[in-house]
């Protein structure tokens, strides 16, 4: 059963990129001054677009943490997608280096994720916001396909589904199954919503966030009793809370 993610791994890892990279640029610029190499105009085009792009880095994580101290979002929105969505990869790769599992790096991840979105969202209408599930939600030995169409359930309550439709009726909003990423991305293409609350693993749920910006998602990390992708579940109050953060603007 996953655990609510810790902000402090993803910005740590972020902020040692960031130094470390300074470090090693520092460096770089040292022995081009000292070996006078002016000559070697590769090498300081190169060094420069890298200083750029540590500048960029080190505005978007200060951004971030200044939006998570404040309670505001931060003027320049660039640098923090590019800090938080763009560098994910390359941030989950170092944390596994020095020993963090990926999945502890991915739920702070989406825990930021989550509280950034607060931030820059306005009152979404409930018809526009869309709940976007994993179809291993449904019980495993069901005999009714709801993939294309949720409401072919028959709410017998072996599983999840019958209270997220429910919860759907009660606040107005859409329900939809997705069985993998890119049929998630198709449902996404073809329904526009204006917002979309997203229950998946770690991983599908990481690469949707990256891949559907600048569309407003909430991640919420499945329950995996199981395993992952056999009768998974759902926090439900997670869920009312996020329909509710969308409908309020934050």
């Amino acid at each position: 059963m996953p655990v609510e993610g810790k902000k402090r791994i993803f910005l740590g890892l972020l902020a040692g990129f960031v130094l470390v990279g300074a470090g090693a640029l520092g460096l770089l610029f040292f022995f081009l001054l000292r070996g006078g190499r002016w000559e070697h105009w590769l090498v300081w085009g190169l060094a420069w677009l890298f200083g750029s792009f540590l500048v960029l880095v080190g505005v978007g994580t200060g951004g971030i943490v200044y939006s998570l101290l404040a309670q505001k979002a931060f003027r320049w929105e660039m640098p923090v997608h590019l800090a938080l969505d763009l560098l994910f990869p390359l941030v989950s790769s170092v944390g596994h280096l020095v020993g963090l599992g990926r999945e502890s790096v991915a739920r702070s991840f989406i825990e930021i994720h989550n509280r950034l979105l607060r931030l820059r969202i306005g009152p979404i209408p409930p018809e526009k916001i869309l709940l976007l599930m994993p179809h291993c939600l449904q019980w495993s030995e069901c005999p009714h396909r709801i993939t294309t169409d949720p409401t072919n359930c028959r709410r017998c309550g072996r599983c999840l589904v019958k209270n997220l439709l429910e919860i759907c009726e009660e606040y107005g909003t859409t329900l939809a199954m997705a069985t993998g990423g890119s049929i998630a991305r198709q449902i996404i293409w073809e329904r526009r919503p204006q917002a979309v609350v997203a229950v998946a693993c770690e991983r599908d749920l990481t690469s949707g966030l990256q891949d559907t910006y600048p569309l407003a998602v909430w991640g919420i990390v499945n329950l995996r009793p199981e395993g992952y992708c056999r009768n998974t579940g759902v926090d439900l109050d997670k869920v009312r809370e996020a329909i509710r953060y969308f409908m309020q603007g934050g």
